[in-house]
């Protein structure tokens, strides 16, 4: 079906599926097609936008699969907080309306490949992190950017942000908090032991190397990466993680007018 519009609903954030019916109904009633996900077979190319009802993961899970096809995406959030998301429940059927008419903006998001041991890399819109699987113990990992070492650090793991990811785990563990259209990688430590070791802004055409060192004799299950919250690989000593610019962007739907800075204080109150 040509010129539709792609629903996914994460069933777990709309249970009773009320919103996705909402939805529906407002396309239809507006003159626009729906696709179903099975008849779309992965093919966006027919998709005017997606519309994602749920929250931050839902729409990172979405952001992943589509990013080879440039779909605009709008995010209507069911979840929590909603960083990514352009629309809440209750303003809905005004933020469908706008986006059948045109009226919208589309925010461009850096994304990052994230690469172990030279493998075919996976791609990321919030961000990697390392850290330990369960055990109390200090990880140390040796951070370099173009090939310098920035970094040893002892604690709990590791956190490389894109803008986007800024206010996510980042921010939890004392990252800065950036404009998510800026271009920059945000590396910053969780828990380090030490004074000194703090979070580092590099530019978005930086390569990230992590490495593990192998005389701390790390094994599977101490030490994995978690790549947007959505998967999780072991780590060993002697690994390298390799993070750089992906050529890849997502392309998200804003349907209002609010700045990023008010969003913020919205939903961190």
């Amino acid at each position: 079906m040509k010129n539709a519009y792609l629903i996914i609903s994460n069933p777990d954030r709309d249970p009773e599926g009320k919103y996705t019916e909402r939805v529906k109904k407002c396309l239809k009633e507006n003159g626009a097609d729906i696709c179903n996900l099975n008849e779309s077979n992965g093919d966006t190319s027919g998709i005017k936008a997606i519309i994602v009802l749920g929250g931050d993961g839902t729409l990172m899970r979405t952001a992943d699969a589509v990013k080879d096809f440039g779909v605009h995406i709008l995010g209507i959030n069911t979840g929590t907080l909603g960083y990514l998301t352009g629309a809440e429940t209750n303003n809905l059927e005004n933020a469908v309306k706008k986006m059948i008419a045109g009226d919208y903006r589309i925010e461009k998001r850096m994304m990052l490949d994230v690469s172990v041991n030279d493998d075919a890399p996976e791609t990321v819109l919030n961000d990697a992190v390392v850290t330990r699987n369960g055990y109390s113990r200090i990880i140390r990992l040796k951070i370099k950017i173009n090939g310098s070492e920035v970094l040893t650090v002892g604690g709990d793991g590791i956190i490389i942000s894109t803008p986007t990811g800024s206010t996510g785990y980042n921010l939890s563990a004392g990252g800065s908090i950036c404009v998510p259209e800026a271009e920059m990688i945000i590396v910053t430590p969780i828990c380090p032991h030490s004074m000194t070791a703090r979070s580092v802004i590099a530019s978005a055409e930086d390569e990230i190397t992590i490495e593990i060192p192998e005389e701390r004799n790390y094994e599977t299950p101490d030490l994995g990466i978690t790549l947007d919250g959505r998967a999780f690989h072991m780590l060993k000593s002697g690994d390298v993680i390799k993070i750089r610019r992906s050529k890849s962007i997502t392309r998200l739907i804003k349907t209002d007018e609010s700045s990023f800075f008010e969003a913020l204080k919205s939903k961190l109150s």
